[in-house]
Order: C-alpha cells, then sequence, then structure tokens
C-alpha cells in the first residue's frame, strides 16, 4: 500500500509543516488517517501542540538543529542577555557576541558541509498497531566531497507516531563522493489507519558539531497500520452448507460461472453459450459443457462503526480488533467471508476461497472510520435479501437498543444462525440477553482470543449439529 510521490529539495525556511492527507483507498473506504489535524471540537492539548507550526518549529529547533553544545550555547547567550541587560558594569555583550557569531558561523559551515544530498525513502510494509514498523532509506552523496557525520531522520511524524524507545536516528559516519548508502529506519504506531510521511531529512553538525545543517527531501509514502488483534486457535460458529448460485469460482473471481465436469450431446432448451465447439467439429454434432453448482460454506460478519465519542474510543477500536481476529481465524478455514461495514454508508467486502487474503480484510478494517449514526434501511436492503446464501451470520455490535435487536429478530425469522458480540463497558440502552446461546457481551479490555470459550458454543458440536 506504500506509494512514493514526486521528490523535490526543500529549503530550510518552512520547516515541519504537514503532509497532504491520503484521500483513498483500493476498497473505497474513506480512509481514519493521521496526517493532518483532526476537528477543533475533538482535539486534545497534547495533538494542538503537535499541530502547531510554531511550536513544532521550537521544538525542532530545540531537539533536532541544535546539538547538546548548541543548546549550551544558546542557553549561555539568553544568561548573558538577560545579565547585560540589567546591569552595565560587566561587559558581558562580549561573550554574548562571540556565541552569536561561533552558531552563526556554525549554521553557514554545516550546511555546505552537507548541500548535496539525495535521499530515498523504500515501500513501507504494512504493521499491526502497537508493532514495529522497519523500512530503508537510501542516501546518496551527489558532490565530489566526503560527507560526513550524517543522520537520517522522518522530519514529521504523525500524531500517534514515535521512534522505538531507547533507539536513536541512523548515522552515517563517512559518505564518500557519488556513494550510496542504505539504513534502517524504525517507528512504532500506537493507532491503526492511513498514514503518510511527507518528508525525509538528513543532517550534519560537522565540522564545528555546535548546528545541525540540514537538507530536507519531500517524497510522500502512504502505507496503512492494521488493527491489533490476538490470533485466535478456533472460533465456533452455528454453520451448514447453501446453494450458491454460480458455483465456485463466481466465489474466487468476478464472473457467471460454475465449475465444469463434463460434456454431453445437446438437448433442447440448453444454453448455446454452452456449447463445446472443439467437441462439435470433432464429433459432427452438437456438444454441450455440463457444469456443478456448489455448496460451501458462506459467513456474514457485521461491523458496527456507530460511534460518537471521539476521545473515548476504545470500544469502537475493541471492536475493531474483534473482527479482525474473528476474520483472521475464519480466512484460514475453507469459508467465503462477507464483511459489512454498518454506517452511514454500508460497505460490502467479500473474501475467502481466493478472492482476497486476510491483508486485504486488514486493509478494509484499517481504515474503517467511526459513524454518527446506522441507516438501518440501507443496512437491510443490502444484508437481508443475501441471508438464503449465508450459513451464519456474525455481528460485533457495539449498543444493543431497538434497530439492532429488530435486525436480529429478523434474522431468526429466515432462518439464520447469527451470533452476536457486545463490546461495550458501560450498560447498553437495552437489556442484553447474554446469558442466551449465541450472545457474548465482552468488555473492550478482554482478551478475545479465549472467545471461543464464551457462550458455551463448541465447534465438533456445531459441526456435527450442521
Amino acid at each position: 500500500m506504500s506509494r512514493a510521490g514526486r521528490s523535490w529539495l526543500v529549503s530550510e525556511a518552512a520547516e515541519g509543516e504537514p503532509s497532504v492527507p491520503f484521500s483513498t483507498t483500493s476498497s473505497g473506504l474513506r480512509p481514519t488517517n493521521h496526517t493532518g489535524p483532526p476537528s477543533i471540537r475533538d482535539i486534545s492539548l497534547q495533538e494542538a501542540i503537535h499541530y502547531s507550526y510554531v511550536l513544532r518549529w521550537l521544538r525542532n529547533l530545540w531537539r533536532k538543529r541544535l546539538t547538546p553544545l548548541g543548546r549550551m550555547c544558546l542557553i549561555l547567550m539568553v544568561f548573558f542577555g538577560l545579565s547585560g541587560s540589567v546591569s552595565l558594569a560587566m561587559p558581558l555583550y562580549i561573550p554574548w557576541g562571540f556565541l552569536l557569531v561561533l552558531l552563526a558561523v556554525s549554521r553557514l559551515t554545516s550546511m555546505r558541509a552537507i548541500s548535496s544530498v539525495q535521499i530515498t525513502r523504500h515501500p513501507i510494509a504494512p504493521a499491526s498497531a502497537g508493532q514495529q514498523l522497519s523500512y530503508d532509506i537510501e542516501v546518496t552523496n551527489t558532490s565530489h566531497r566526503t560527507l560526513y557525520e550524517l543522520e537520517v531522520t522522518e522530519w514529521y511524524l504523525p500524531f500517534s507516531m514515535t521512534t522505538p524507545e531507547g533507539w536513536d536516528y541512523p548515522r552515517i559516519t563517512q559518505l564518500g563522493p557519488g556513494e550510496s548508502v542504505k539504513v534502517r529506519m524504525k517507528l512504532v504506531c500506537t493507532k491503526r489507519g492511513s498514514y503518510t510521511l511527507p518528508q525525509m531529512a538528513v543532517m550534519s553538525a560537522f565540522p564545528m558539531g555546535v548546528w545541525r545543517g540540514l537538507v530536507r527531501q519531500r517524497q510522500e509514502t502512504s502505507f496503512l497500520v492494521y488493527p491489533s488483534f490476538k490470533p485466535m486457535l478456533s472460533f465456533a460458529v452455528p454453520h451448514s452448507r447453501q446453494f450458491q448460485p454460480g458455483g465456485i469460482l463466481l466465489s474466487s473471481q468476478v464472473g457467471d460461472s460454475s465449475e465444469f465436469m463434463h460434456t454431453r450431446e445437446y438437448r433442447d432448451g440448453d444454453n448455446p453459450r454452452h456449447i463445446h465447439w472443439a467437441s462439435w467439429a470433432r464429433q459432427n454434432k452438437p456438444i454441450i459443457k455440463v457444469y456443478q453448482e456448489e455448496y460451501f460454506v458462506r459467513l456474514a460478519l457485521l461491523l458496527d462503526s456507530e460511534w460518537t465519542d471521539r476521545k473515548h474510543d476504545a470500544p469502537f477500536e475493541a471492536g475493531i480488533s474483534l473482527a479482525a481476529g474473528i476474520a483472521d481465524v475464519l480466512s484460514r478455514q475453507e469459508y467465503i467471508i462477507d464483511i459489512f461495514a454498518a454506517g452511514e454508508q454500508i460497505h460490502h467486502f467479500q473474501a475467502g476461497r481466493a478472492l482476497a487474503h486476510l491483508d486485504h480484510i486488514l486493509e478494509i478494517l484499517s481504515c474503517i472510520s467511526a459513524a454518527p449514526a446506522i441507516n438501518w434501511e440501507m443496512l437491510s436492503a443490502s444484508l437481508v435479501p443475501q441471508t438464503s446464501q449465508f450459513s451464519s451470520i456474525v455481528l460485533v455490535f457495539l449498543n444493543w437498543d431497538e434497530p439492532r435487536k429488530q435486525l436480529i429478530e429478523k434474522l431468526h425469522s429466515l432462518g439464520v444462525s447469527p451470533r452476536v458480540f457486545l463490546v461495550r463497558e458501560d450498560a447498553p440502552t437495552l437489556s442484553f440477553p447474554s446469558d442466551s446461546r449465541g450472545y457474548v457481551w465482552v468488555l473492550p479490555t478482554e482478551d478475545f482470543s479465549l472467545l471461543p470459550a464464551f457462550g458455551g458454543l463448541q465447534a465438533d458440536a456445531l459441526d456435527a449439529a450442521s
């Protein structure tokens, strides 16, 4: 999911501006984007500091541009300046002026020492939230002189992304003319979603060690962070094999076709499109191709995305993690999985039987964003007509109210066996039947890998019953 944008060198004048948000995905969902500032009503104090241009410029000046020696010089300059403004008895303007000249000369010499560098970021492979992202950055010396003491860094990181604890940005001691070196970059992201890294930078404090010269290069690289989940060893759902119009090939690719079995002579009423022309030419009579319709297990996974409390989104994220764990264990079996993301718009995706593997499912789940309400009329129009083809439906709800209760009752009336999970900390709108078979109430902090033991459902018994 990574893409490298157009690259060009950036001057020192504009430091730390945010990147252009990554607006679309292959799945068509509006992604959970963490490259730009959120709504001012939902923003926290830490996020306000992070997205403030002035505060970010001051932070980069203190942490990145000044070396420890440079910070000491700056502190002494402030001290001498304040002391000299109070009394003229001591000529403190002399050390103040010396430090000012030292900083100015250090900035000029460090910029000249690093002026010709080409930086290229390699594609970033997706990782789960909380795991480490590792990728390569290639640094090339395009000048005719040797460069010393280079430090490679990402100039602007999204709010929920940081470097691993105790890890420092990679350094290059020496880089000869025309030489290229690859360094390994490591980042940690705490939230799922789509991200864009806008700029890379190479810094060097050579030769004076006071001010780090800077060359920034813009290259927008987008990637996904999957929701975190613990793999389940098994997951029991009541299911039976259902007839699927179009057969197995229809479930594996676009097209209207069943599994080819054999040929026979043409009969009145056969579809002329199924004529086997090669056999007709050999036998001098019309021959028809015979297809066998397929019966197999097709499951639906419905994810409730109605959530309005952005500052406390732990239940919503836990619901997505639960859905990812369920999809993971089901994708390892011979099931077709239909994923429904229920919000103001209903998104429907199909996976399994070679149509899409787990990575595609995780890409979908990583881009789902919370919605203020669910369009129940649209959900029923999308889900109910296909219930005859579903062996079972797994529903992950964030609340239990009258519309959700009516949906479950309607599924029961259509002969579908739903399994309902409620992910919530406080009491739902209506009383949830957690003691009933197929209904499970889990807390956002629970270990979802133990879910097969919940609700008294055993996989062997269910398979025998089906």
